[in-house]
Order: structure tokens, then sequence, then C-alpha cells
């Protein structure tokens, strides 16, 4: 049996005029599908009178729709700092010097034992 593989995509049969009996089987992998954003020129972008900035979540920090990156060395609190930060969001109390936006908050939790965030929660009288 012949098979040709190559590279992670999905495998799937291209071989023209090997039908049943030929004991050839060919795969070859799928051209992956281009999901790259249309290119806006910049002249069309500035002319676009629709468009406006996305809703404010933190005044002047973090918009909807948009991703943030919080990066430090271990243990120099990013965890407790981003769930300040979802408290802060969640009740529309500021973050630090910064305005905040009431909102839907989904904080995911893979590192800390739940005993220390319902206690860290608990410590802020805002959530409680």
């Amino acid at each position: 049996m012949n098979i040709e593989t190559s590279g992670a995509a999905a495998l799937k049969p291209t071989c023209a005029g090997h039908g049943a009996g030929g004991g050839v089987i060919c795969l070859r992998p799928s051209p992956p599908a281009l999901t790259l954003p249309s290119i806006d020129p910049a002249n069309v972008l500035v002319a676009d009178k629709s468009m406006a900035a996305p809703q404010e979540i933190v005044s002047g920090l973090l918009h909807a729709g948009t991703k943030g990156v919080l990066a430090s060395s271990s243990k120099a609190g990013k965890t407790w700092l981003l769930l300040g930060l979802a408290i802060s969001v969640a009740t529309g109390t500021p973050f630090l010097k910064w305005v905040t936006n009431i909102g839907k908050v989904l904080f995911i939790n893979f590192e800390i034992h739940r005993a220390f965030i319902k206690q860290r929660l608990s410590d802020r009288k805002s959530v409680v």
C-alpha cells in the first residue's frame, strides 16, 4: 500500500484513475482554508463614517471585543490583579485608577485553589 502524507492537514483521497481494485490508496493534505481578514485600504478606512470605537470596559485601557495581554514573572500577582479587574467590571467599581463600565465577567481559573479564590472574593466588601 502506498500512502502519501505530509503536514497536519486533514487527509482526503485525491488520486485520479485509481478506482476500486487498483490496490493503491493516495492520501494528500487538503489545502488550508483561507481565513485572513480583508485588507482595508487606508483611504477607505479613513472615509468610513459609520465606524465607531467599541464600548470601553475600562476607560482608556480595555475595549469590548479587543484582547489584552498581562505578562510578568512568576508570583508577581497577575492572577490577583486580573481577579481584581474582574470584580471591578462585574460591580462597576473603579479598577486601580480607571473607571469601569459594569458588565458580565467570566473568570476562568486553572491555577489557584478554590479556597483561596473564595477568601479573596470574601475580602472584597463590594462582592459580599
